[in-house]
């Protein structure tokens, strides 16, 4: 945890990139968020916004930074970190070698067109 802050227990960077995020958001709400801020980003990601929608995405970032905001006013000093809360476990299993039909029952298996011992198919990329 970060001076009692709301943080979760992710995996390494996944976590990083929240407090980024959170540490942002602060630095955001002290910014005050405007439409010419929203038409920063979105010129920065090369999106086109009309007015209506640089009014919408005003509010929505706004709101999405409050709540970070209040994420982080949260004193969870003495909370043990989680990771997941349903108490489920990875399952693994030992790899074993399978023994397959031979290529060429495999091939026989496919109803597409056999060519060169290989399955023809239909061209997927433009």
């Amino acid at each position: 945890m970060r001076g009692g802050k709301l943080t979760y227990h992710l995996s390494g960077r996944l976590t990083e990139r929240f407090l980024e995020l959170a540490e942002w958001a602060g630095k955001m709400r002290r910014m005050q968020i405007t439409k010419d801020l929203i038409r920063h980003i979105a010129k920065l990601a090369r999106i086109n916004l009309t007015e209506a929608e640089s009014k919408k995405f005003t509010k929505q970032m706004g709101a999405i930074v409050g709540f970070i905001e209040k994420l982080n006013s949260v004193d969870t000093a003495g909370i043990p970190e989680t990771n997941q809360v349903n108490g489920m476990e990875n399952v693994l299993r030992e790899d074993e070698i399978e023994n397959f039909p031979k290529m060429s029952e495999l091939i026989a298996c496919s109803h597409h067109p056999i060519e060169n011992n290989q399955i023809k198919v239909k061209k997927s990329i433009g």
